[in-house]
């Protein structure tokens, strides 16, 4: 009977340890969420202020009738690598 207990004892301590891991792995797992939201939303915030930035900057070009193609019309290629992974400067 006390082997028993015993192993009574043992599965609802190893019951009670995952329950514990469980919910500090959760609340670990919530904390990085959040971070990670928080992270987005100051992302969004500048990428919202560098496009009214560009903006800006593109109407003063047309103001003063600069010969900078509009970024629509601008297109930079990639450098390409060759098959070892390295890329050569073609200037």
């Amino acid at each position: 009977m006390r082997e028993v207990k015993n192993i009574a004892n043992t599965l609802q301590d190893a019951v009670k340890s995952l329950r514990q891991r469980a919910q500090t792995t959760t609340e670990a797992f919530n904390r990085e969420m959040a971070a990670a939201h928080e992270g987005i939303n100051k992302l969004e915030a500048v990428t919202g202020e560098l496009r009214e930035a560009n903006q800006q900057v593109q109407a003063a070009l047309s103001d003063v009738g600069s010969n900078f193609p509009p970024p629509e019309e601008h297109h930079i290629e990639a450098p390409k690598a060759d098959l070892n992974g390295v890329t050569l400067n073609k200037g």
